[in-house]
């Protein structure tokens, strides 16, 4: 049996961040509209940071809340954070993985898409 010993110098070195961000839109903007307009976003901050990050491996493509999706970040999320804006028909923007969409960007999305967002912090 292989072991791995890892030389822990103090305990903040084994906690980690795994969590993403969550946007919740009410947009008049379809799903496909803010697609582009984060691929504009990304564009701009690939230019700005000198990085190539790929659409897919920074977000999910935005979906339509559904009436399950809203009852479900409701039941898992709403004694934590409050979000006006969840509700059916609502825009939502994942990360596409943990920590996936760069801190830097969340000011750029929000600006971008108004004052009609929220953003969450899932994790």
């Amino acid at each position: 049996m292989d072991v791995m010993v890892f030389n822990v110098h103090s305990f903040v070195d084994v906690i980690t961040n795994s969590s993403t961000e969550l946007f919740v839109c009410d947009t008049e903007k379809s799903a496909e509209a803010v697609g582009e307009l984060l691929r504009e976003v990304l564009a701009g901050y690939n230019v700005s940071m000198g990085t190539d990050f790929q659409f897919d491996a920074v977000f999910c493509e935005p979906e339509v809340a559904t009436a399950e999706s809203v009852r479900q970040l409701g039941a898992d999320w709403g004694d934590y954070y409050r979000m006006p804006h969840l509700k059916e028909g609502a825009i939502l923007i994942y990360g596409a993985a943990d920590n996936s969409i760069p801190y830097e960007m969340w000011g750029m999305i929000e600006s971008r898409l108004g004052w009609a967002v929220d953003r969450v912090h899932l994790g």
